[in-house]
């Protein structure tokens, strides 16, 4: 039992400060997930210090990208412990050990983490680690991407204490922007140099830079700009990551939001699903119901049961079948059933109390056709009469 609350119930994992396990709430019986500070952790230098910022930092985030912490406590015995929203499915670091993504998958995760790094940016917080093992792809519920462990993150809150030594370097080397190996100020741009380098590899499957860490920063340092050749990275991409890593903090997107407005104009995430109409639609161009402001209290509470607001909707509705068998009474009183698998009674403009009852027919002309046919039949005998007077004419002839 953690916290007097919690019970641990097995191992996820293990990590530089600590170890996570799968547990559950004794009250509520929710699942989550229990960080808890490891042994070594707690004699290390200000490890207590961050890791009860990583808490603090990330309850103050909201964005469904960025993953949610619960609870924070001590475990009783001086080890404190941080309670995460239990998470179903996979790394990126892990489904990458697979295979490349397709290239909209990869465009939606880097989106996703774009909303989350934007709030965050907002707030002062720098995350300083985005890596593919920190981007959570989640099963249940599917697509959902989460952006984990700001256990490093640094607040640019003037005035905060911090809690790295002055001159050292933190972060994962291969990702890490060239001011975060320097260890000089950083702003949004040091998580988008990360994310530019993130995205590539996940179309790529391999990483951009390449080597011992003391290689890659060594590289980067002397300017040596990362390289997108591969034909896998579209080129109006390959131009949007090239500035999102950019050597310079000042050459990169000021923001997330300039970052995600950039991939947007690329034309190459996948268009979003058009909403569905309010109204059913049927035929070739659909049909429309026009409501007037006066219309029977009946028809408008249909209506509202077959759409209603989210704050109205029950647990259930009538559904199409009682909103056109009100519509069918509105224009015929006399009618008592709705023809089955139809939507007639959906049909162009309801006009209730116009005097008009019935929908608009286009009215039948029968004479017009009429007359069309004897025309025609009239042609016919002309050209029957000059064939024959033709060859009359011409036996004569002979």
């Amino acid at each position: 039992m953690i916290g007097g609350r919690y019970l641990l119930e097995s191992a996820l994992g293990r990590g530089g400060f600590g170890s996570v396990f799968r547990g559950k709430h004794l009250g509520s019986g929710q699942p989550v997930a229990i960080k808890l500070l490891s042994r070594e952790a707690l004699n290390q230098r200000d490890a207590r210090s961050r890791f009860d910022r990583e808490a603090a930092l990330a309850m103050g985030l909201r964005h469904p990208s960025t993953v949610r912490v619960l609870d924070t406590g001590d475990a009783g015995d001086g080890t404190p412990f941080i309670v995460f929203e239990l998470l179903v499915g996979c790394s990126l670091e892990e489904r990458l050990s697979v295979a490349a993504l397709p290239l909209d998958q990869a465009l939606s995760i880097a989106m996703d983490v774009l909303g989350s790094l934007q709030e965050a940016h907002e707030q002062q917080i720098i995350h300083r680690d985005v890596k593919p093992a920190n981007v959570f792809l989640c099963s249940e519920p599917a697509k959902l991407v989460k952006l984990l462990d700001f256990g490093i993150a640094k607040s640019a809150v003037s005035g905060e204490q911090p809690l790295t030594v002055q001159g050292a370097m933190v972060g994962t080397p291969v990702y890490m922007a060239p001011e975060q190996i320097r260890a000089a100020a950083l702003g949004p741009g040091t998580d988008l140099f990360a994310l530019g380098l993130v995205l590539a590899e996940m179309l790529t499957k391999e990483a951009v830079y390449q080597g011992t860490a003391l290689a890659i920063c060594t590289e980067k340092l002397r300017g040596r700009p990362a390289e997108f050749r591969s034909p896998l990275i579209p080129l109006s991409l390959m131009a949007v990551l090239r500035r999102a890593t950019a050597l310079e903090l000042a050459e990169r997107y000021k923001s997330a939001e300039d970052m995600r407005r950039a991939l947007v104009a690329t034309g190459l995430l996948p268009r979003p699903a058009s909403s569905p109409p309010v109204q059913p639609a049927s035929g070739l161009h659909g049909t429309q119901i026009i409501l007037r402001k006066d219309s029977s209290p009946q028809l408008m509470a249909a209506l509202a049961a077959t759409h209603p607001t989210p704050q109205q909707r029950p647990a259930s509705s009538p559904g199409l079948a009682g909103l056109a068998a009100t519509i069918v009474q509105e224009a015929n009183p006399m009618a008592n059933t709705v023809p089955q698998g139809h939507n007639a009674a959906l049909v162009a403009t309801m006009r209730q109390q116009a005097g008009d009852r019935a929908p608009r027919v286009a009215p039948q002309r029968p004479k017009a056709k009429a007359r069309r046919a004897l025309w025609l039949i009239g042609l016919a005998v002309l050209v029957a009469l000059a064939t024959a007077s033709g060859v009359v004419a011409f036996l004569k002839l002979r």
